[in-house]
């Protein structure tokens, strides 16, 4: 009943007496779903599956990449791998080929050239396959906000928003975890897409319960950082729609969450007070106690933290987390650094077991700008990024305020979490933006730009 609802006059995918889909588009979605199954081995072990696709399609010249950029990616794999062995153990080459699993979507969007399998996507198709996934991910978020008002009583507010997750949290479950926060940025990147791309052709109804979706999931900095972004990128073009959007969130947050709402101005708060005196950092819970850290150990191995890191998966990311033998039930392997030991992992036994009001985002002993400068060094950190944003620059679709949104976003999100490691957000972010812009371009322009 809602896909029904939901369906504008130029959806033909469920129209009746017209359906029609195509084993490609059936194939996508799958992937989609799949990649955000709920439970992380499943999702983990499709990755690592896809990714020896992903090999086997360059051996067989389907994808054709950019062989100076995987050359350096190789030498920077095989460098973490020796660095880890001399600085700890060789078993730590688990932890190296555990974090570059976990950011290899990022690495395949700046490698690869063209994906000539895509060539032949329609944009209609693409069009529907986008459609079709985010209804799916507001009918299961739907689901499970009904099952959360039906057992907790009517209230969007405080801890509301863990339960709206979509298909990345099973249905009829309630706990709090970083489900939402991977649903929420998800749902954010495909929305970008969507709306670049398909301009005046979007399900305008179908974006606006996917942003509701988004703010009902409480995401708080993740809401803050598209606001912020949008200011950033886009204050001179569409200063007026950036205002009116800033009330109507306001509104929202009086209406359905103040508690949030005076949440994040202490936090906002507690923020600025940093910039007056650092020592500060120490008194803003886990991730401030994480940071300070953090410095201490940059002061003590600067030339480690500038140029090489301390070794991939084992300061504070992900992968870190992985081998830390108390993160995922059943992992079969445990191998953690004293950086690791001293910091993060301490931090998280404290964070597990803090009151509710001291868990979330806000406080997760961890993010990835700063793990990633301490695992691989600030130089390969700002190369990657310089080869990313050259990878948006060649999607000839975006202008520059698209991509400086983008830049900002995923650059504000880094101060966050581990965002970078969120494998299932990524890999539909790598297949929709390379796959269906930059190897399908000139059938999208062809039937997009020109008709819009």
């Amino acid at each position: 009943m809602l896909f029904n609802v939901l369906n504008n006059e130029n959806s033909s995918m469920f129209h009746p007496g017209n359906f029609k889909i195509s084993i490609w588009k059936l194939t996508f979605i799958s992937l989609l779903l799949v990649i955000s199954f709920p439970i992380k081995s499943v999702s983990l072990l499709f990755l690592i599956l896809y990714n020896f696709y992903f090999i086997l399609q360059v051996i067989c010249k389907k994808i054709m990449i950019n062989k100076l950029i995987i050359v350096y990616f190789l030498f920077l794999f095989l460098f973490q791998c020796v660095l880890v062995s001399y600085l700890y153990s060789p078993l730590f080459i688990y932890n190296v080929f555990l974090f570059f699993i976990f950011i290899s979507p990022i690495l395949w969007f700046i490698a690869t050239k063209e994906w000539r399998s895509a060539k032949n996507l329609s944009y209609q198709e693409i069009k529907e396959v986008i459609e079709t996934y985010l209804k799916i991910q507001i009918f299961f978020s739907f689901i499970n906000m009904i099952y959360r008002i039906a057992i907790r009583g009517f209230s969007f507010d405080t801890d509301f928003g863990d339960i709206v997750a979509g298909t990345f949290r099973m249905p009829f479950t309630y706990k709090a975890d970083v489900s939402n926060p991977i649903f929420a940025l998800s749902m954010s990147l495909i929305l970008i897409y969507y709306i670049v791309v398909y301009k005046k052709r979007v399900n305008k109804l179908l974006i606006l319960l996917s942003f509701l979706i988004i703010f009902l999931a409480s995401v708080n900095h993740l809401i803050l950082a598209l606001l912020l972004s949008g200011v950033i990128a886009y204050f001179n073009r569409y200063f007026f729609r950036i205002l009116i959007i800033g009330i109507v969130v306001y509104f929202l947050y009086s209406l359905f969450q103040p508690g949030n709402f005076l949440m994040i101005g202490e936090r906002v708060q507690k923020i600025f007070q940093v910039f007056t005196n650092l020592d500060f950092l120490n008194k803003i819970g886990y991730k401030g106690q994480y940071l300070y850290k953090w410095i201490q150990d940059f002061t003590d191995n600067k030339l480690f933290f500038i140029f090489t890191g301390v070794g991939a998966g084992t300061y504070s990311s992900r992968a870190a987390m992985f081998f830390s033998g108390d993160y995922i039930q059943g992992f079969p392997f445990e191998n953690m650094s004293d950086f690791m030991k001293h910091n993060t992992f301490y931090l998280w036994k404290k964070y597990l077991a803090a009151p509710a009001w001291m868990q979330g985002s806000f406080n997760y002993p961890f993010n990835s700008l700063f793990t990633l400068i301490a695992e691989l060094g600030a130089v390969n950190v700002l190369v990657i990024s310089v080869l990313f944003w050259k990878t948006l620059k060649g999607i000839k679709i975006y202008n520059v305020s698209h991509r400086i949104f983008i830049i900002v976003l995923l650059f504000l999100l880094g101060f966050v979490d581990n965002y970078y490691e969120y494998y299932q957000v990524f890999f539909i972010f790598y297949l929709l933006h390379f796959i269906l812009l930059k190897s399908n371009y000139k059938v999208l322009s062809d039937e997009s730009i020109s008709s819009t």
